[in-house]
């Protein structure tokens, strides 16, 4: 298997940061006679709502090409989230 992953990430403002993405990996299977590829791309939209909560828009493009038909397919997804933190789970000490 070998792959390869480029992000782009832009911060437009403090609170709001836009990442494109696109990964490709191919499989090649060593007992079948059988290769794969899948490709990802898509963008994503994070906007900071206060310092604990923050909002995730994401759309995807996710395609499978094989050598076996039947394995192939295409998968397009949006995804919405909203996320909470309380607060670093630590806080780093330097030079105790």
């Amino acid at each position: 298997e070998t792959s390869g992953r480029l992000q782009v990430d832009y911060f437009s403002s403090p609170a709001t940061t836009i990442s494109v993405f696109v990964e490709n990996t191919r499989t090649k299977y060593l007992d079948l006679v059988r290769r794969d590829t899948d490709k990802n791309s898509g963008a994503r939209l994070n906007y900071l709502v206060t310092h604990t909560i923050n909002l995730g828009l994401e759309g995807r493009h996710t395609e499978r090409t094989s050598t076996v038909s039947t394995a192939a397919y295409v998968d397009n997804r949006v995804l919405m989230s909203i996320m909470y933190q309380t607060g670093r789970l630590f806080t780093p000490t330097f030079g105790r």
